[in-house]
């Protein structure tokens, strides 16, 4: 499941870079894939136990998969 988050991310930085390369949004959308990266790496660490992921990780995973959502949306608007 964590990996269709980060691949909604990537997609929305892939189809900004692309309409614009290297915009303030591609840019924002590319930092917002690493760190969706890194909190699902840290969250694969506690598969065998996930009531015990920290609520940090949780939030920051959260945070970025719905911006990446939100950027994908965006650019769908600004390639049209």
């Amino acid at each position: 499941m964590g990996l269709i988050l980060v691949a909604i991310c990537f997609f929305a930085a892939y189809r900004l870079y692309h309409i614009h390369p290297g915009s303030i949004l591609s840019i924002i959308a590319t930092i917002i894939t690493i760190l969706n990266f890194w909190a699902w790496g840290v969250m694969m660490n506690y598969k065998q136990d996930p009531h015990n992921v920290p609520e940090g990780w949780v939030t920051v995973s959260s945070i970025t998969t719905i911006i990446g959502l939100i950027l994908l949306i965006v650019s769908f608007f600004i390639s049209s």
